[in-house]
């Protein structure tokens, strides 16, 4: 690996934290000035002034980042992984960035991986450009050491955590300080929530105060932005500091840690302890740093007491973070500060080590820090990964995934797959229009995509939301589309242009869209979010865009409240609408009186008098169950055959127990089965990952899969498919 030395900071380094999509590392350091860099090279875009003292903190999502508390070399380091050198960790070779003056102590990507922010001791937030290391810019405005940063997930703003008892709110590109926030005792942790309208502050122990958790609101225009608190959380050991505190899935929870080494969780609208670790089982010293993962659902802690959870290494941890590609956690540290002894690199305690987060067994290190790790962060892509030390350096380190072979294979494994990279993230949808001429894709990745059908070339994307995007729908006449996402919108396009001809708002993420037949109506589902329930929306769809409006026609709150609906879609001649989610019941619903009958999770056919869930056919209109068929893998997506009575399912292991990419290992295949005898008939395999979306052409003559992978496979049926007798 060569590592980039990105120089930025004047003191030592408190922390470090990629964005989501992993273009951005942000850092924080105690000369008061969170950085922002571009994750692929490491140059500085920018700093965050106005902090008057250390900025322990910040936040976005995952690339890989980390830091160190020493005054000497005071620089940020990010490497590259060259394809022909990743037989070992020790290949890496980073980009040394300097501009630091004392250490480290917070990094942080952008959500596209193009930015670095470092936060160090000499006040300044500083901005790297993630590929070359090369200095930005930074932030002045902090009189004290900058502890932590976050960063937008559009990143347009920046929030930095200070010892100067202040959280500062930024314009990333500018270098504005748009807000103060002000405390009675250093801000030590900051965290956007997901939907950036929120962002939790923790503050330190000081004087009488004890240790806190504040929600404060962030408005669209800074003109409107105000001091006050949403909610406090105190600290029960009063004392005790809490070193960091993030969101939980959803915005519903708060996740803190710290001093008294519990992990705590707390509900984020009423401000109730819901629940903490026991001390048995738990850490049993200060917890230092705490990271989620890419999808939220798990979290990842490092401690004084030489644990990072479910990793053991032998030294302090002071920062962990998990690869959001593989079953990988970093970890960082070395001896405490007071007690080096050493700075030589090669001595073994100053380096990041990998474990294997099934096993729990360490699978390498990376070397070249002169000091204790203070902070990590993995760019968003899996691909990259930044540390800082106290010596106020960072290290980024480039991994890369090696590409998917056509092979062919006998009966369904002659299929020639056409491959279509396009997408950055997991793709979670795909929709073919009517004539089966254009196929759609939609991807964690924030812009549905438009493909040829026939070659798997990319006619174009849609641009606008600012989430997931979880669903979409094609008009019959293939003129508009409609798009949800977790950006708590569904978009209306014009599938030619890709204009955003509207855009319908809601309270939480849009999970699934269905246009009626005629498109003169759209049925939307949203998800549970903070007090809201999980409901229906029914929305008229005008054929002037000029006449569009966003009030519903009907909506429908699911009587599980809290479980999530994940498809709603039109029943025969729209006079039904069928729903299923996470409560495993399948409803279907009068469009017009809202009566509604029980069931299972559905999935449309193609004459609508059918419905296919995870391996279950139901009829439409008596919900009798007509077949089951028996998979040994999770389910993620299903979808029928307009042609032949075959049916094909995908899925594989779920995201979190992956412990293999290898598409050779079978869980990660589309099964076809015989509809009428329930049997399997035949696999294609070639994903590297769970697939979550699957269509089959109108035409019934080719299929398309989609997966966590980032892939489309567009695949073509020969004659042998058509003659397959049982």
């Amino acid at each position: 690996m060569r590592p980039i030395l990105m120089k930025g900071h004047e003191r030592p380094l408190t922390f470090l934290r990629y964005n989501r999509d992993g273009d951005m590392l942000f850092s924080c350091a105690k000369d008061h000035t969170p950085t922002l860099w571009y994750a692929d090279n490491g140059e500085r875009h920018g700093t965050y002034r106005g902090h008057n003292g250390a900025v322990w903190c910040c936040d976005v999502s995952s690339t890989l980042s980390c830091c160190c508390d020493k005054t000497s070399n005071l620089s940020l380091s990010l490497s590259c992984i060259r394809k022909e050198e990743e037989e070992s960790f020790e290949k890496m070779r980073p980009i040394l960035m300097k501009g630091h003056e004392r250490p480290l102590t917070f990094l942080r990507y952008n959500r596209d991986g193009d930015m670095l922010f470092s936060c160090a001791k000499d006040h300044t937030p500083t901005l790297w450009y993630a590929d070359n290391g090369e200095r930005h810019g930074t932030y002045r405005g902090h009189n004290g050491a900058v502890w932590c940063c976050d960063v937008s997930r559009d990143s347009s703003r920046l929030i930095t955590g200070s010892a100067d008892q202040t959280a500062k709110l930024w314009d990333v590109k500018t270098g504005t300080q748009l807000f103060s926030f002000k405390f009675s005792s250093p801000a030590r942790s900051v965290d956007f929530a997901v939907g950036d309208k929120l962002a939790v502050i923790t503050t330190d122990p000081f004087m009488e105060r004890t240790s806190a958790i504040h929600v404060k609101r962030i408005a669209e225009d800074p003109q409107d932005q105000d001091g006050d608190s949403v909610l406090v959380l105190e600290n029960p050991e009063g004392r005790k500091r809490i070193n960091r505190a993030v969101w939980g899935p959803l915005n519903q929870t708060i996740v803190s840690g710290g001093e008294d080494a519990v992990l705590r969780i707390w509900d984020a609208e009423t401000g109730k302890l819901l629940k903490e670790t026991d001390k048995e089982v738990g850490h049993k010293q200060t917890i230092t740093s705490l990271c989620k993962s890419a999808d939220d659902s798990h979290f990842l802690t490092g401690s004084l007491d030489k644990t990072a959870k479910a990793c053991l290494p032998r030294v302090p941890v002071n920062a962990v973070s998990m690869s959001p590609l593989l079953d990988h956690v970093v970890i960082g540290g070395g001896q405490d500060a007071s007690a080096v002894t050493t700075t030589d690199h090669r001595a073994g305690n100053f380096e990041a080590k990998f474990y294997d987060k099934i096993l729990q067994e360490e699978i390498g290190g990376v070397k070249g820090h002169f000091g204790p790790i203070n902070a990590l962060a993995f760019n968003p892509d899996g691909r990259r990964l930044s540390c800082c030390c106290d010596k106020t350096s960072n290290l980024s380190l480039s991994l890369s995934l090696s590409c998917i072979r056509k092979e062919e294979e006998e009966s369904f494994e002659k299929m020639r797959p056409i491959l279509m990279k396009g997408h950055e993230r997991p793709l979670t949808f795909l929709r073919y229009n009517r004539d089966g001429d254009m196929l759609f894709s939609c991807a964690k990745d924030h812009t549905p995509t438009l493909w040829y059908a026939d070659n798997g070339e990319r006619h174009g994307t849609y641009r606008g939301h600012n989430g997931a995007v979880w669903c979409c729908d094609v008009s019959r006449d293939s003129s508009r589309l409609i798009t949800g996402s977790a950006d708590q919108t569904a978009k209306l396009w014009d599938v030619k242009t890709g204009t955003q001809l509207f855009s319908f708002k809601f309270s939480s993420p849009a999970r699934s869209v269905d246009f009626s037949v005629g498109d003169k109506l759209a049925v939307i589902t949203t998800d549970p979010f903070m007090e809201r329930t999980s409901a229906i929306h029914v929305k008229r769809i005008a054929q002037d865009p000029q006449d569009q409006d966003g009030e519903s026609v009907l909506v429908l709150e699911n009587p599980e409240g809290r479980k999530r609906i994940n498809r709603a879609v039109w029943g025969p001649l729209n006079q039904t609408i069928v729903s299923g989610g996470e409560d495993a019941v399948l409803r279907i619903w009068d469009a017009e009186i809202r009566k509604w009958v029980t069931s299972s999770q559905s999935h449309r056919s193609v004459n609508q008098l059918m419905i296919l869930t995870s391996l279950q056919l139901w009829d439409m209109r008596t919900l009798t169950l007509i077949k089951t068929y028996t998979s040994g893998v999770p389910v993620n997506a299903v979808s029928m055959s307009p042609l032949l009575d075959h049916v094909v399912i995908g899925g594989g292991q779920d995201a979190s127990a992956v412990t293999t990419t290898d598409h050779r290992a079978g869980n990660f295949e589309a099964k076809f089965y015989d509809k009428i005898l329930q049997e399997e008939i035949g696999g294609v395999k070639g994903h590297f990952g769970p697939i979550n979306a699957l269509a089959f052409n109108p035409d019934g003559r080719s299929f398309s899969s989609g997966g966590e992978d980032g892939y489309v496979r567009l695949h073509h049926f020969d004659s042998d498919y058509f003659n397959i007798k049982i």
